[in-house]
Parts: structure tokens; C-alpha cells; sequence
């Protein structure tokens, strides 16, 4: 039995049982949103002492935690270049 034979028989099982199906699928979609819950971390560089900063990330399970931090996100960003640090791209 090749692989794609294999595959295949995996596809139709799951189309004979719709439950597992849509548990899979549940299972899949619950994964992605989690692996994508925080914020972007955001490095800055003070020209002058080349010392690195960090703001972020901050944990965001739910949407308004994630609103929260990437307002304090900014609000970290924006403290630092008021300190003279500059974004690192």
C-alpha cells in the first residue's frame, strides 16, 4: 500500500464518521488561534550606548487581551523612543 493509497483510506474513514471529522477540524482551528495568541515583540537600539531594549510579548488568549497588548506594546515602544532608542528592522 503506498503512502497516498494509505492517505486516502484515512480520508474515507473520516468522511464515514462526520464527529471525528468535525472534532479534528475543531482541534486544528482551537491549535492555530492558540499558537497565534501574543503580541509581536518589538526591539529597539539606543544609538549612542547600542543598549537593546524589549517590549513585548505579551500573552493574548482572548481578543481583548490581545487589544491590551499591543497597547502596552506601543505604549513600551513609544516610552523608549522618547528615550532616544530607535526600532531594530
Amino acid at each position: 500500500m503506498s503512502m497516498l493509497d494509505g492517505f486516502l483510506n484515512r480520508l474515507r474513514t473520516l468522511h464515514q464518521r462526520p464527529c471525528l471529522c468535525a472534532r479534528l477540524f475543531t482541534i486544528t482551528v482551537v491549535l492555530a488561534i492558540v499558537a497565534g495568541c501574543a503580541t509581536e515583540q518589538v526591539l529597539l537600539r539606543h544609538p549612542q550606548t547600542s543598549e537593546i531594549a524589549k517590549c513585548g510579548p505579551f500573552s493574548a488568549p482572548t481578543v481583548s487581551d490581545r487589544v491590551e497588548g499591543i497597547k502596552r506594546t506601543r505604549e513600551c515602544v513609544e516610552e523608549y523612543e522618547r528615550q532616544g532608542y530607535r526600532r531594530i528592522l
